[in-house]
C-alpha cells in the first residue's frame, strides 16, 4: 500500500485480497527486509499494530512510506 492507504481502510468494507500465496517463496526473518519500491536501498521497520490475536506486526519504508501486509495480516487488523 502506498503512503497512507493503510490508514483509509474503516473495516465497512469487503477487504478479503485474493492473492495466490507462492510456496516456494521463503523470507528469512533472521534478516533485514529492505523496501521493494525503493529497489531495496531503504531498510524497512517493523511495526506493532494493535496487539494479541487481532494485531499483527506490518512492514513499513521509512523513506517511501510503503506499507507491506504478510498473508492474512489485512484481515486481522482492519477491524481495529
Amino acid at each position: 500500500m502506498d503512503e497512507g492507504e493503510l490508514e483509509k481502510i474503516d473495516g465497512t468494507g469487503d477487504f478479503t485480497l485474493n492473492v495466490p500465496i507462492d510456496a516456494s517463496s521463503a523470507v528469512d526473518h533472521a534478516q533485514p527486509r529492505t523496501c521493494p519500491r525503493c529497489d531495496g536501498k531503504s531498510q524497512m521497520r517493523q511495526v506493532e499494530v494493535g496487539s494479541g490475536e487481532g494485531g499483527a506486526t506490518i512492514d513499513t519504508c521509512p523513506a517511501c512510506g510503503g506499507t507491506w501486509l504478510d498473508h492474512g495480516e489485512l484481515e486481522r487488523i482492519k477491524d481495529l
